[in-house]
């Protein structure tokens, strides 16, 4: 993968309101794709890219997640923490593919999720209808697998055993999952926090993630 990262946010008056973050974590390291949900006055201020910096795991779970029938490994699944110079906000990965670690920088820009299309406007969704929803443990995991399934597989109807992402969780969280998924095709705005490629100085993890957000 590319080192694209994205989050989604959503736009009115205000300038950063909420923040998701999809995110996996593999021992002491998170993989997160982010979407950001900002709440912002001028939108054109939202394409300027700005640096981001991941703080770490907030609320969720660990699942096992399967990609592609062949990478199997337990990840976190739940919220994030992220921050920029001036504020302070809560994602969940939108890149289960692109590992993150905590105090990692890494410069971002915005887009409307909305207007990106595709997959990431229908996890956008998911996140503009249920991420307030999403307070606890069980809630946050399954809010992060519902985005993650939109994200790798978008179709109309989950099925969390079968696809490019496949996952093993408690019930409940699965139920969240699956409630949190019906909100797919239900127009929402959000805002794609997309990673701005740039050098990178550990070869470990050349890429930052994407993210979804609402604070």
């Amino acid at each position: 993968m590319t080192a694209i990262t994205s989050w989604l946010i959503g736009l009115e008056n205000f300038y950063v309101i909420e923040t998701l973050v999809l995110s996996c974590k593999r021992g002491g390291f998170v993989n997160p794709i982010f979407f950001v949900v900002f709440v912002l006055s001028n939108w054109t201020r939202a394409q300027l890219p700005f640096q981001v910096q991941f703080g770490q795991s907030a609320m969720g779970r660990n699942v096992t997640i399967c990609i592609d029938g062949r990478q199997v490994k337990q990840t976190f699944a739940g919220k994030l923490n992220f921050q920029d110079e001036r504020h302070s906000w809560q994602s969940v990965c939108a890149d289960v593919r692109t590992p993150v670690r905590s105090g990692q920088v890494f410069t971002a820009r915005v887009v409307n999720s909305l207007e990106y299309g595709g997959n990431i406007a229908k996890a956008g969704n998911i996140v503009a209808k249920y991420f307030k929803f999403a307070q606890t443990p069980d809630q946050c995991a399954g809010l992060q697998i519902a985005v993650w399934k939109a994200l790798e597989d978008g179709s109309s109807q989950p099925d969390f055993g079968s696809g490019h992402f496949q996952v093993r969780a408690s019930q409940t969280v699965i139920a969240y999952a699956q409630q949190y998924y019906q909100a797919i095709n239900e127009p929402g705005q959000a805002a794609y926090i997309q990673n701005v490629p740039g050098p990178s100085t550990n070869v470990a993890f050349p890429a930052a993630q994407s993210q979804l957000s609402t604070n």
